[in-house]
């Protein structure tokens, strides 16, 4: 019953264009082939399920095929590209005949697996139908699959009608007929090509599941952020900074490798951000002052499925408020390694994010070392949230919120107190950054 309701729409579509009793007695006669670089297979298996499920459907195996193109100097990139197809249209022929099959259907996923194409040999050797489609992740719907099919074959079946009224192979002949090696039709695979088979087969079946695929990405927008900053002694000592800024932000990220059958990536970031403002004291006097930040982190990507994605980063940055010189406060500067975690979810073109980490400090400067040194380590800590919204397959945009406190204390500071007598300061630094940004990957 399953089977019934799969191919129930190629049944309507053969019953429409092919006569029942040629078609009860000799079923067309085909390949399919996934011509992907990587990221098909999903896609390809989706779409042979169905295609194997009619009895009026014969699919030759894809090796014999492959083989077969092999020998007449036919190689896959000939398979993808719509030129080098136009250009081969006399060796598909000879393939063709020689398998004794009336048509080569060939599948491309691209794009990170948002792309789906299916392209239909005839019998002339020549395109009949290119058919496209916008997928998730290297996996189509199974509506979508009965619409391509619906549509391929719509074009397919009257030309196969034409060639079998005309005699079929048995008519054809070539201007300048080559000759074509023999295809064995034992399988004669050694176990190791075997092996690597079946493992490249894995890979790409997972690839198109998780989508992760090696390549760089960059975001560039606008940050709106607000500072929050204060100092406090133990003899009554106070200072507080708050200003608002607006600035540029900007993300580079290169997924060097993807690992573990496609289900894991490696890659590596750099970010950073710059907004100036003015500080003014005393309500008469303003300062020149700016935001800047600055870093780069290692990142690991697990998929968990298709939907879900784990993202573990750990790295190193540079960030400070300065203010320029001035009797009062001069700005805070921080250097301070990064780990932490971030989430993405995908639900078609939307994604939402989120996560937080630490921020172990390992240099901190307060108003020129006027405040002294900081009392051992100092933790910092960050939260991210978002929303993505992909407009195409490789441009999109982000409005992201980050969240960061870090708290150093001063035991002995220069400015407050006396060195026999000294009047420890415990302080609090507060970031509020919005962003928002487009984003572009390849």
């Amino acid at each position: 019953m399953q089977n019934l309701r799969r191919f129930l729409a190629l049944f309507v579509v053969l019953c429409v264009f092919f006569p029942a009793s040629a078609w009860a007695a000799d079923p067309l006669r085909m390949a399919f082939v996934d011509a992907s670089v990587s990221g098909g297979q999903n896609a390809y298996d989706l779409i042979l399920e169905y295609l194997e499920a009619s009895p009026d459907i014969k699919v030759k195996d894809s090796d014999k095929i492959w083989d077969a193109a092999d020998a007449v100097g036919v190689s896959r990139k000939d398979f993808r590209n719509g030129k080098r197809r136009q250009s081969s249209a006399k060796e598909f022929r000879q393939v063709m005949k020689k398998l004794d099959i009336e048509s080569i259907m060939i599948l491309d996923v691209f794009s990170k697996g948002r792309k789906l194409q299916v392209v239909v040999i005839g019998p002339s050797g020549e395109e009949v139908a290119d058919v496209r489609r916008d997928i998730k992740r290297g996996r189509p719907t199974k509506a979508q699959a009965r619409d391509i099919l619906k549509e391929a074959f719509g074009t397919l079946v009257p030309k196969v009608v034409a060639f079998r009224d005309e005699g079929g192979w048995d008519a054809y002949q070539d201007d300048e007929p080559e000759e074509v090696a023999e295809v064995e039709e034992e399988e004669e695979v050694e176990e190791e090509e075997e092996s690597d088979s079946i493992k490249e087969s894995v890979i790409a079946k997972r690839q198109g599941e998780f989508g992760l695929e090696p390549g760089f990405s960059v975001d560039f927008g606008a940050l709106i952020g607000s500072r929050s900053f204060n100092m406090t002694s133990e003899d009554g000592f106070e200072l507080d900074h708050k200003s608002p800024f607006v600035g540029i932000s900007a993300r580079l990220e290169y997924t060097a490798a993807v690992f573990s059958e496609g289900s894991s990536a490696f890659g590596i970031a750099v970010f950073g951000g710059y907004a100036p403002f003015t500080t003014l004291f005393d309500q008469e006097t303003e300062y020149a002052s700016d935001y800047a930040q600055i870093g780069a982190e290692l990142v690991f990507t697990k998929a968990f499925s298709p939907e879900f994605m784990l993202d573990v980063y750990g790295g190193a940055e540079a960030w400070s408020i300065t203010i320029a010189k001035n009797p009062f406060y001069t700005g805070n500067q921080y250097m301070s390694g990064r780990i932490g975690l971030m989430a993405n979810y995908s639900a078609g073109v939307i994604t939402l994010f989120g996560g937080g980490g630490v921020l172990p400090a390992f240099g901190v400067n307060n108003s020129d070392s006027a405040f002294g040194e900081v009392d051992g380590l100092t933790l910092g800590f960050e939260g991210k949230a978002g929303l993505g919204f992909n407009l195409s397959e490789s441009i999109g945009v982000k409005v992201g919120y980050n969240f960061r406190m870090i708290s150093p204390s001063h035991p002995e500071p220069v400015v407050v107190g006396s060195p026999s007598d000294p009047d420890p300061i415990s302080s609090s630094d507060t970031l509020h950054i919005g962003t928002v940004t487009i984003g572009y990957s390849l």
